[in-house]
């Protein structure tokens, strides 16, 4: 009977490493593609603050919060990449967020599915945070998570808006 916590305990510890190593998965694959893209994401790499990855297939309250987003701030900032990925109908994304949206340096539109596969498979937008043009974080949108695009619009408006004071002293 004494064996059982210890089951317990092994079988937590292979749960954790498995989901740190995920994480550890998905930036060697997000950096992995991005130097393959290195047209669309080197020009100005050490600008860009996040790149959002919108699937088109998944839950349709993320992927409208992150449409949403994507129509505020694509023709705005170019801080922020955007990657539309599991693409049923490139003429119907057009439509729906516009042609000269979808169509902005700012977008890559990936018709091969290559950032839907492996660790990047979501039914859930992905942000990726960058730092000095190095993947530094991926985290998954999910409806408990939504307020990260609040937090990323905070942000981008502070670098819009240098002579705004932040210091509350």
């Amino acid at each position: 009977m004494r064996c059982l916590p210890f089951k317990k305990f092994l079988v937590l510890s292979c749960l954790l490493l498995t989901a740190c190593g995920q994480d550890s998965n998905s930036i060697d694959e997000i950096t992995r593609l991005f130097e393959e893209d290195k047209s669309f994401f080197e020009p100005h790499a050490n600008n860009t603050l996040a790149v959002v990855i919108i699937p088109r297939v998944g839950c349709s309250s993320c992927i409208g919060l992150a449409d949403h987003f994507f129509q505020e701030v694509v023709d705005t900032s170019p801080k922020v990449k955007f990657v539309f990925t599991k693409i049923q109908s490139e003429k119907t994304l057009k439509i729906r967020l516009g042609k000269a949206r979808v169509m902005n340096q700012n977008v890559l539109l990936d018709k091969t599915g290559r950032y839907a596969q492996k660790e990047l498979d979501s039914w859930y937008p992905l942000l990726i945070t960058m730092e000095e043009g190095k993947v530094k974080e991926v985290t998954t949108i999910t409806p408990k998570q939504k307020e990260l695009i609040s937090e990323l619009k905070r942000e981008l408006a502070l670098t819009f808006n240098p002579n705004t004071n932040t210091n509350k002293f």
